[in-house]
């Protein structure tokens, strides 16, 4: 078993893989790339994914064999990146132990599809946290337990770090609170690995020690929301702080109808001090030539396209991270009533 990085805490895949748990307060998990550093990175990248467009099928396969970022990113062609698979890619090159393959993962690790995703995650906790932090200033919340709604949040890392980061920068606002975590989400690994995740926070030394809150996973298919609107009356029914996520979700690869949907279901029972946050791919070169040459079935938002079909469902973008060359992550609030 590969040696335990100190000051954090560690979970178990379903096949029994040990893995550290994501804490962005933790100097393992920085991000330190200049804008110019970030825009030679996605030019290299970009060339690497041409050179491999180019090398024939069974390269591709024997490639494969070698990476299992490779492996994953082959079986989500025309599909979904499972919840586990982009987990792999948040924790990066150094931080895979008892997963990484060798050279290849390290490589695949390093370019600027993984290091947007990792950028992404902390762009989204920072803004659940904030968000958070937001809804239980603005009423009396004193004692009212908190609900992290998390649409195909898969281990729900974003929802974990939100409340890391909130206990360390102000550990009274979560004291004497209930907190309950509710993942909705088809897959049951990824919540699976999050409910471990969660138990080894909690533990003795763990980032969110004496923190009292759970972790549940309801089967969720975003194309029918109606599951997502009685789960938010009944936080409302229990007088709960309630915040909303979908980071690399919702936004990502559903279309307008589904986004819709789920964001009236949401719209029609959200208190005004609700935040739902989320992130999109942008419509721009980079993200459209990875589009095009990893066959991901992404959907690509310009800005105005993206404001423009979320206000159709009574919402609005009230902040938005642009420090992404991949996606832009936001957070969007009930617009007021016309």
């Amino acid at each position: 078993m590969p040696p335990r990085m100190p000051g954090l805490s560690y979970a178990c895949t379903d096949e029994g893989v040990e893995l550290p748990v994501i804490d962005l307060t933790h100097s393992a998990f920085e991000v330190n790339l200049s804008f110019d550093q970030l825009a030679a990175l996605t030019a290299s990248s970009r060339r690497r994914l041409r050179r491999l467009e180019l090398l024939p099928t069974f390269v591709h396969r024997l490639m494969a064999r070698r990476s299992i970022l490779l492996r994953n990113a082959m079986g989500s062609q025309d599909s979904f990146y499972g919840g586990m698979a982009t987990y792999l890619l948040k924790l990066g090159a150094a931080n895979m132990h008892g997963v990484h393959e060798g050279r290849l993962d390290s490589v695949i690790a390093s370019a600027i599809g993984p290091v947007s995703i990792r950028l992404r995650h902390r762009a989204a906790s920072n803004l659940i946290a904030e968000g958070l932090a937001f809804a239980l200033d603005s009423l009396d919340t004193k004692g009212r337990p908190v609900h992290l709604v998390n649409i195909s949040g898969g281990p729900a890392s974003d929802s974990l770090n939100a409340l890391i980061l909130l206990k360390k920068t102000d550990p009274a606002r979560l004291a004497d609170r209930r907190v309950a975590i509710r993942v909705l989400d088809l897959d049951a690994a990824g919540p699976r690995f999050g409910a471990r995740s969660l138990d080894a926070l909690q533990g003795p030394g763990g980032a969110l020690e004496g923190l009292d809150a759970s972790f549940d996973h309801h089967p969720y298919d975003w194309t029918d929301a109606a599951p997502l609107g009685r789960m938010i009356e009944r936080s409302a029914s229990d007088h709960a702080v309630v915040v909303g996520s979908s980071e690399g979700g919702l936004f990502e690869y559903a279309d307008d109808d589904v986004i819709l949907a789920n964001l009236r279901a949401l719209r029609h029972v959200a208190m005004p001090d609700f935040v739902m946050v989320g992130s999109y791919v942008r419509d721009e070169p980079a993200a459209q030539e990875i589009k095009r040459l990893t066959r991901a079935t992404i959907r690509l938002f310009s800005p105005e396209a993206f404001e423009g079909l979320v206000a159709l469902a009574g919402w609005s973008v009230v902040k938005s991270i642009e420090n992404n060359p991949i996606y832009r992550v936001v957070a969007l609030q009930p617009a007021p009533e016309r």
